[in-house]
């Protein structure tokens, strides 16, 4: 099974270009966290300590990495909206998630998207949060923290596509010449 996943900071085109890109593959798209985690992610994210965070996304993780190897016999190809790299990126899993990361389904293809600051924030901006969570890194503040990610990233992803000024459309087909 081919696993392609996009990663990356908010803001920067990966569920609308694994939107288009599940449909030009005929197959489906899991984000990270999974539904059942989705919708307290955000409550998470500013409400607990970062341990607790960590954990968190950790489990969510393992628990889309369980449902790609109970799916695996079943399917040709998914699409991931986030997957291990984002955990590892973004929230410092530690001792015991860089030993869970070894028992989770890796995937056949990590992508980095990226899209200048500017057009990151317009797109978060659109998204009407207010205020926006912390966990979107945005402004000044969290520059060394955006920088220290974007490292992480870069050094664990395949490949890595700018999405500043290429229609998600581009970007799907040129993720698609890859596979």
């Amino acid at each position: 099974m081919k696993i392609v996943a996009l990663e990356g900071l908010h803001g920067v085109g990966k569920t609308t270009v694994a939107e288009i890109l599940a449909t030009a593959m005929g197959v489906d798209v899991l984000e990270t966290p999974y539904s059942a985690f989705r919708s307290i992610a955000p409550w998470v994210d500013a409400n607990c300590e970062r341990i607790a965070a960590r954990l968190f996304f950790l489990a969510a993780t393992k628990h889309t990495s369980d449902i790609i190897c109970r799916d695996r016999g079943t399917l040709d190809a998914l699409v991931l909206d986030r997957y291990i790299h984002s955990l590892q990126a973004m929230h410092r899993p530690g001792a015991v998630g860089r030993y869970l990361l070894r028992h989770m389904e890796p995937p056949t293809l990590s992508i980095l998207l990226t899209a200048g600051e500017e057009k990151r924030t317009e797109r978060l901006e659109s998204r009407r949060a207010s205020p926006p969570p912390e966990s979107w890194l945005m402004g000044a503040k969290h520059a060394q923290e955006r920088a220290r990610c974007l490292r992480v990233f870069r050094r664990l992803c395949d490949v890595t596509i700018d999405t500043t000024s290429v229609s998600p459309a581009v970007v799907a087909s040129t993720i698609i010449k890859l596979l």
